[in-house]
């Protein structure tokens, strides 16, 4: 194993190259990469000898943490070139002429797009935009990670980039995580809903169990005003527990969980937290660079409540005027029948909410269904055979005996979970 800088000498042997190649000028290269430079990079002196370059050799890799590793197989080196946009070049010390160069392909020039769209088209992407926003601050530690409101303009960088994406529409790629999967973030962090727990003998719980708005308490009115919050619901939790618990809900998205500890600064408040929904799915991450927003669109299949074992990738830049670089997929492969299969799931749970008596419709195969309370602790897991779901597709779960509140139903599909949060009353 060695390691590359910015510019190291090398000396390559003749040998032969282990595995499929493909030949570009000059050059060949290990499956992937399967566009521009991105890839795992071989070269020996088998291909060096058809052109002018004699050994010893320069290497220059632009930018410089391009070559996230680099060993050689005998004689041959391996490099794997991480970055794109990049440049990639050998030239021997005998001459300043390049003996072969690796750059973005036209198959990864970008494409104009724009980062306009309807309003509608905004306020779909808008809490992915936000909740990305949030990842962010909280990863790297801003100055306003104890903030309650998110940073507006890091979340507007990060929306124009994923309506650039959804505007992209002579990309193929496009059409497979916008308008096929409809791929939006993991609902973590939460940024919509608080859930707060007092004493329910307290006015101010009384008047919120009893739907009477303002309540009262002049810090929960005020707070409930400042953010937008409205009593989306009240759970008593069958009177098992010392307290009772509101979820409070905004139109807006704010740090939750920061909220959530304004909350507990009530001398009345017992306890406050942010919403989570359990497990794993679909997501969009985001790394924002100089030049590019990078996106990377996922699918994630196979029992996604407890992790998804399967992931499919689609990686995406964005530059500053809005064209888009699709870089290409990779991850898990998908059958060749898997996105429309996806696409054509529908599911319908009803009644909600309901007394715990619920039913599950779908046109698609259900491998199993896991219930979590809104604590994140499993209360219901079943797997599904196929004799169980032989009546018109409908299946029916007992939760009567949980204590009532929210629960998160995760429906698992052969290659796809969906989530869907439901109220015992």
């Amino acid at each position: 194993m060695k390691t590359f800088f910015f510019s190291i000498m090398i000396t390559l042997l003749s040998t032969a190259l282990y595995g499929q190649y493909y030949y570009t000028p000059n050059t060949y290269y290990v499956i992937p990469p399967t566009n521009g430079c991105d890839g795992v990079w071989a070269v020996n002196d088998s291909i060096l000898s058809t052109t002018t370059c004699s050994p010893s050799y320069l290497i220059t890799i632009i930018p410089t943490g391009c070559a996230s590793y680099s060993h050689y197989n005998g004689d041959t080196l391996f490099l794997n070139l991480c970055s794109i946009p990049c440049s990639y070049s050998m030239t021997s010390f005998s001459s300043s002429t390049p003996c072969f160069n690796c750059s973005v392909s036209s198959s990864t020039a970008p494409v104009s797009s724009s980062c306009i769209a309807a309003d509608s088209i905004i306020a779909k992407y808008k809490e992915d935009a936000d909740r990305l926003a949030l990842r962010r601050v909280n990863s790297m530690n801003y100055t306003y990670i104890d903030s309650i409101n998110i940073p507006e303009q890091l979340s507007d960088t990060i929306l124009k980039a994923i309506i650039a994406v959804y505007n992209a529409t002579t990309i193929p790629a496009r059409d497979s995580v916008i308008t096929m999967l409809d791929i939006h973030s993991f609902p973590i962090p939460e940024v919509k809903s608080v859930l707060v727990s007092a004493d329910p003998g307290l006015a101010w719980m009384q008047q919120l169990q009893n739907n009477i708005i303002p309540t009262g308490n002049s810090t929960i009115d005020s707070l409930m005003e400042k953010y937008y919050l409205i009593m989306n619901s009240y759970h008593t939790w069958s009177n098992l527990l010392s307290y009772h618990s509101v979820e409070f809900k905004s139109d807006s998205s704010y740090n939750m969980l920061m909220l959530a500890n304004k909350f507990e600064t009530i001398p009345d408040v017992m306890y406050a937290s942010a919403i989570n929904i359990p497990g794993d799915g679909n997501d969009i991450t985001d790394s924002i660079y100089p030049n590019f927003v990078e996106l990377v669109f996922s699918l994630g299949w196979g029992d996604c409540p407890s992790g998804c074992t399967a992931r499919r990738y689609w990686k995406f830049h964005v530059f500053h005027d809005c064209s888009v670089s699709y870089l290409g997929s990779y991850g898990n492969l998908l059958l060749s029948n898997s996105i429309s299969d996806i696409q054509n799931v529908e599911l319908k749970i009803f009644p909600n909410p309901s007394t715990g008596f619920i039913t599950i419709n779908s046109n698609a195969k259900i491998n199993s269904i896991i219930a979590h309370n809104i604590l994140g602790e499993e209360v219901y897991n079943s797997i599904i055979s196929n004799t169980d779901y032989e009546k018109e597709n409908s299946l029916e779960i007992n939760l009567s005996t949980k204590p009532k509140g929210i629960y998160f139903i995760s429906i698992n599909f052969e290659n796809k979970t969906l989530t869907k949060k439901v109220v015992i009353n």
